[in-house]
């Protein structure tokens, strides 16, 4: 049965109270449902009437917190035909006014929708005020519903100290139609502006260290005292939200609140990482007693800890780790060395990976390398090789590099591992954080991450959450409402992470793990953006017209600091932006160094032999490609690009606009296979415009008989030149055309090709295919076809010289290396 009379503060009424608890005020709404105005104390605090907050048969409820469910509740309405005047306020007044230390207010509140940031509940100032019906009373302590931006898809929950100006807001989004248990509490600091205002959603049952919203705006004079409540309707000019309050507590004191977490055992909040790792071995190599169970098997004992840096330009491990105080080291020598350290025993759990940092010099791997062993059983096996790695990372610098290698075969396995030092005349090796992880959800793991990397979160919890907020320190995005989030963490520390879960029953429950997330930096790795329009080149890196603007980019990993670009030959000589656009001043050969550093180590890469002006090859191959070139077998078709049975009489190779107009002379074409004995066949090469983004007109044209091919795997540098009668001038894209493979019984001619690549967009090749009728039968037209089955270049080079060289020295070496460096197929 409903309850309509008012309800009684006494202790003895309330068993969650403790018997001298100062309750300021409790209201469950226990009304008969109409107009709240002069019901049990419910007075007006303006002379307005329009749109009347209205006592509704629809009482909220939250798990974990004390209410009379039997009750009803509140509705504060959004009224847009009112919203030109102050809808209706009402006010009611404690049984008295506290004026120090800290006064807390609890509700339920479910917000259906919000128009604009503005407030819905308020504490009354003590100062002057006349308790009068219709009296306008000063207010302190506003709780609003916010505008979540531009989203309809939910809202945020603010709070203000003062009536002018609008205070914080939450991180977290909220849900429309949702119950959610707010706590406001204002706090009393001496002085005359300095009272702060802290703002709690679905909290647990003992105060949280850290509030959702705190504000502390110093626009109004702080409050006298709290005196009582104020619920807003819309206020003049602005529409305010649609939302239903209950269950309203005010106290001096959390505990006074009601609020007792709700049923424990429906929810627990858990969650862990797939990128979340324990460690089941770790040496960090920081003392000599950290290697007292590794065993060397030299005399001279030469592996051991050095608390010193690699380097000058090579910072020590603790830069990376800022726990570690000492490295594992060996040092080169003149003479030949063998140098084992074996760990102890190791049992390899399963799921686990080996981890350890290293740091050494790559020029001088070939003489000296470092190699990592297992053993298992008596058989030795090697994981990790120095120098394959750098050779097959194309690693030119001495920094701290992080290594991960799968341990899932040995899994139940008792291990042993070795670093080995071989060689003569090599450089120093230092290793650190040497480790076994495996997949670990346990409270104790944690995250390790570089700066820069994305972590996906696993939601855990025990029970049937139906809402999830998530608090991320350090990370972007900071806050999510997704069940299994994924966020990136740019900048070094370790970080904590929270997780707020609730169920459809209105239990909550928050799990923090502290130091979750731990972000440590190492040193980038330079890279050059290649400017765009440049060419790529058999004899350089990069072929380039002179007085036409470049950018250049830094392309660099890891996060670096600072840059340091170099660019001889131009009107920028030296720069330190992310982002450099220069003109090369005159023809001649030129390099382009990036130096890139950060706290952790820095890194430089070059442009060997950039070619500025002059008369040139390009091709669309990159330098990296060019020990990569071979050609592209159809197995019992022939070839891609040269002899074959599958009516591709022809191939073009597509060059984009240059930056200045160039003269091509003529072609290079490099073949892999030059077998004819169809020795009288016409090899035909031809510069073509483009039409609709094919080939089309032939501007020049060079035939061969195929007896004149050069095979240019004999030497892997020779091509087969194509000199034009007449040279022709081009400034738009263009196409070189190779057509007339012949394909008799013994006929064997293929062209090189760059590598296969991920990228479709760097696919330059096109082909001749017949058209076929009906019955597949050649109807004697053909269409040119690009390939986007599979990205390719051909080694197809057109020789160019650039317009703007007139009457300029043709070749000048300016390299701080020295002699000037040329690129052949070789690399």
């Amino acid at each position: 049965m409903k309850r309509f009379l008012p309800l009684l503060l006494m202790a003895g009424c309330i068993p969650w109270l403790s018997a001298n608890a100062e309750v300021l005020m409790q209201d469950d709404f226990a009304y008969q449902a109409g107009n709240l105005y002069q019901t049990n104390g419910w007075l007006r605090n303006n002379n307005y009437y329009k749109s009347p907050i209205q006592v509704v048969a629809t009482p909220l409820a939250y798990a974990g917190y004390e209410t009379d469910a039997t009750s009803n509740a509140v509705k504060i309405v959004a009224d847009e035909e009112n919203s030109w005047t102050n809808c209706e306020q009402l006010k009611k007044y404690f049984t008295h006014a506290a004026a120090a230390g800290d006064v807390y207010v609890s509700l339920l509140v479910n917000v259906e929708s919000v128009n604009d940031n503005t407030c819905f509940l308020g504490l009354i100032d003590d100062r002057g005020n006349n308790r009068g019906d219709q009296v306008a009373a000063t207010d302190r302590g506003r709780l609003y519903a916010v505008k979540d931006g531009n989203s309809t898809d939910g809202f945020k929950f603010g709070v203000s100290k003062g009536s002018i100006g609008f205070g914080a807001k939450t991180d977290a989004t909220f849900e429309f139609g949702k119950t959610y248990l707010v706590v406001v509490k204002y706090t009393f600091v001496s002085g005359l502006q300095n009272d702060v205002i802290s703002l709690y959603v679905n909290p647990s049952a003992t105060e949280p260290a850290t509030a959702d919203a705190t504000a502390s705006d110093s626009y109004d004079l702080d409050a006298s005292g709290a005196a009582g409540l104020c619920l807003f309707g819309s206020l003049k000019d602005t529409l305010g939200p649609a939302v239903t309050v209950d269950a309203i507590r005010v106290a001096t004191t959390w505990d006074e609140l009601g609020i007792n977490g709700g049923d424990s055992d429906a929810l627990t909040a858990q969650f862990s990482s797939p990128r979340c790792a324990t460690a089941a071995y770790s040496n960090g190599f920081d003392t000599n007693a950290s290697i007292a169970d590794w065993t060397q098997d030299s005399y001279y004992e030469r592996w051991r800890i050095s608390e010193n840096p690699y380097s000058n330009t090579v910072p020590a491990f603790s830069n990376i780790n800022p726990e570690s105080t000492g490295s594992l080291y060996i040092a080169r020598s003149s003479s030949t060395l063998d140098e084992n350290i074996t760990s102890p025993e190791i049992t390899v759990p399963a799921n686990a990976k080996l981890r350890f940092w290293g740091v050494f010099n790559p020029v001088w791997l070939y003489y000296a390398h470092t190699n990592l062993n297992i053993t298992v059983d008596g058989t030795t096996t090697t994981l990790w090789n120095s120098f394959l790695w750098a050779q097959d990372n194309n690693i030119e610098d001495t920094k701290w590099t992080q290594h991960e290698i799968d341990l899932s075969q040995y899994a139940g396995k008792t291990v042993q591992f070795t670093f080995n030092y071989s060689g003569t005349d090599g450089d120093d090796a230092m290793f650190d954080d040497f480790e076994i992880v495996t997949t670990d959800n346990s409270d104790d793991a944690k995250v390790y991450i570089t700066p820069g990397s994305s972590v996906t979160f696993t939601d855990m919890t025990e029970g049937e959450p139906t809402s999830w907020q998530w608090t991320f320190a350090g990370a972007e995005p900071a806050t999510s409402n997704e069940q299994s989030p994924t966020v990136t963490y740019p900048d070094t520390g370790t970080f904590d992470v929270s997780l707020t879960v609730s169920d459809g029953a209105g239990n909550i429950s928050t799990k923090t793990r502290t130091g979750f997330v731990v972000v440590r930096r190492e040193a980038p790795q330079a890279a050059i953006g290649t400017p765009a329009g440049a060419y790529y080149s058999p004899e350089a890196s990069l072929v380039v017209p002179i007085e036409v603007p470049l950018t250049f980019t830094d392309e660099s990993k890891g996060d670096p600091d600072t840059r340091s670009w170099t660019f001889p030959g131009t009107d920028t000589p030296t720069s330190d932006a992310a982002e450099v656009t220069v003109k090369y001043l005159k023809a001649g050969t030129y390099d382009v160094d990036l130096t890139v550093s950060n706290e952790a180590g820095e890194s430089s890469t070059y442009l060997y032999a950039l070619k500025a002006g002059g008369e040139n090859l390009i091709w669309n191959i990159p330098v990296e490609e060019n020990t990569m070139l071979a050609p592209i077998s159809l197995s019992w078709y022939g070839y891609y690009g040269g002899t074959n049975w599958l009516d591709m009489p022809g191939f073009a190779e597509h060059f984009t606009a240059p930056l200045a107009k160039i003269t091509v002379s003529g072609v290079n074409v490099y073949f892999a296979r030059a077998t004819a004995v169809s020795t009288d066949a016409d090899i035909v090469v031809s510069l073509t415009n483009a039409i609709d983004g094919l080939p089309g007109d032939a501007l020049a044209t060079k035939t061969l008989k195929a007896s004149q091919l050069v095979d240019a795997s004999e030497t892997y540098n020779d091509p087969t030149i194509f000199t034009f009668d007449t040279p022709v001038d081009v400034e738009t894209e263009f196409f070189i055309t190779i057509t007339g493979f012949p394909n008799a019984n013994g006929d064997d001619i293929a062209m090189y090709c760059s590598p296969r690549r991920d990228d479709p967009s760097k696919s330059t090749v096109y082909h001749w295919l017949d058209d076929l009728d009906e019955n597949n039968q050649p109807t004697g037209t053909r269409t040119w076809v690009k390939n986007v089955d599979e990205s390719l270049s051909f080694a197809i080079a057109p020789r160019i010289s650039f317009d703007t060289n007139t009457g300029i020295v043709d070749s000048v070496i300016d390299n701080e290396q020295g002699a000037d460096t040329i690129y052949n197929l070789q690399g």
